[in-house]
């Protein structure tokens, strides 16, 4: 996954996505989702939590889960992180990412991961949207959104 963060924002600074204004912001977002990214594959939830704004919230088909504070994400990851480790998880591939920034200081992201065990086996695949917040601290995850894989929102 940090081949695909290095290629990416290789890719963002070549085509000048990465500087001032709304490209700059938009490059940001990515950044900071793909960082999320990594951090939730080390299993760690207090690293994981840090990328998440104050208050958040993760909706499902089934739940709502409204937390106030990082410290609550990080009570929360803790058992979700676990039962992922138990069940063999090593880590998640990024096939399908898009992203928009929706106003200033605002970004939509949409995604489809699969996440793969330990022995190379394929886990499951499931979809997420996110909306992140541009805060003081940079961009933070505000809400997800967790969804069938197949549908990934077309954002550009």
């Amino acid at each position: 996954m940090k081949l695909l963060t290095s290629v990416l924002l290789s890719l963002l600074i070549a085509f000048g996505a990465w500087g001032a204004g709304e490209d700059g912001d938009k490059a940001a977002a990515t950044n900071a989702l793909l960082d999320y990214i990594n951090a939730f594959m080390t299993l760690d939830a207090k690293h994981t939590a840090s990328y998440f704004d104050e208050p958040f919230m993760r909706v499902s088909a089934t739940t709502s889960v409204s937390l106030a504070t990082r410290a609550d994400v990080e009570s929360w990851l803790n058992p979700f992180l676990a039962k992922l480790k138990e069940r063999g998880y090593a880590r998640s591939d990024l096939p399908q990412l898009q992203i928009k920034l929706v106003s200033n200081g605002v970004a939509i992201a949409s995604a489809m991961f699969i996440r793969y065990k330990t022995d190379g086996a394929e886990l499951e695949r499931l979809g997420a949207t996110y909306v992140l917040r541009k805060t003081g601290d940079g961009w933070k995850i505000a809400v997800i959104v967790l969804h069938e894989p197949s549908n990934v929102l077309k954002l550009e």
